[in-house]
């Protein structure tokens, strides 16, 4: 029985040992892939004929010019400054013997030079005092104390012409009419009927400068305000914030003075 076993081994076996000794099969040959084709040339250029001259390179087309970038949009009440585009180019210069174009005539309604140049250097004026009073009985009464109406012109930085009309309770009269030359900021001589540089009420005798609501006392019992006389003065700044000024003028007549 055992032999029988080992019989049937070996035959079984065998099969697989003739198997491993029969050499492999060979395997198919792939096909070969196709060579690239090379790329397509341009054309050559003919070859110029002998003798004659060679054409001119062609043209090349400008690259456009890239487009403006947009103005920032302005933010808040007040918008931002912005850069200035490009600048324009220059106008090509004008042939010779061509006659040059005509000044455009003045606009409509337009002032001449002349004109804005003396309005630029006139100064008109005015101003007052009015007073309105409500007493118990609702009786309304209204004065008006003092009015002023200034004119005053400069025709040159360092010449001006000034005059002035006051009227004071009622009473009509001339404040001030001079000349003033100052030819350099140190020293100045003004002729004429001054304003008398005595006093706060008369070197500032507008209202706004008032101490008070109402010009005050010593201003209108012991300096006389606004005190005007004919003479020669003198003025000027020696430095800044420190200036000076006198007059020489006529007298007071004490007649009218009361002890």
């Amino acid at each position: 029985m055992l032999a029988g076993l080992l019989l049937g081994a070996r035959a079984a076996a065998a099969p697989a040992i003739q198997d491993l000794d029969d050499p492999p099969l060979p395997e198919a040959p792939k096909p070969a892939a196709p060579p690239a084709s090379p790329p397509p040339r341009a054309p050559a250029a003919p070859a110029p004929a002998p003798g004659a001259s060679p054409l001119p390179p062609a043209p090349v087309a400008p690259a456009p010019a890239p487009a403006p970038a947009p103005p920032p949009e302005p933010l808040g009440p007040v918008p931002r400054p912005t850069l200035p585009g490009p600048a324009a180019a220059p106008a090509p210069p004008l042939a010779a013997g061509l006659p040059l174009a005509a000044a455009p005539p003045p606009a409509a309604g337009a002032s001449p030079p002349q004109l804005d140049d003396f309005a630029r250097r006139t100064k008109v004026g005015a101003y007052g005092v009015g007073q309105v009073f409500v007493d118990g009985g609702s009786n309304v009464t209204a004065k008006l104390p003092l009015a002023v109406l200034s004119v005053e012109h400069r025709p040159a930085d360092w010449l001006r012409f000034g005059a002035a009309v006051q009227v004071e309770d009622g009473t009509a009269g001339m404040q001030q009419a001079l000349v003033e030359v100052s030819p350099f900021h140190q020293f100045g001589l003004r002729v004429g009927l001054l304003v008398v540089p005595i006093g706060l009420g008369n070197l500032s005798p507008e209202p706004t400068s008032y101490l008070t609501v109402d010009r005050p006392l010593t201003d209108q019992i012991i300096i006389p305000s606004i005190w005007r006389e004919l003479g020669v003065g003198i003025f000027g700044e020696l430095v800044p914030g420190l200036s000076y000024q006198g007059a020489l003028v006529s007298g007071l007549d004490g007649t009218g003075l009361s002890a």
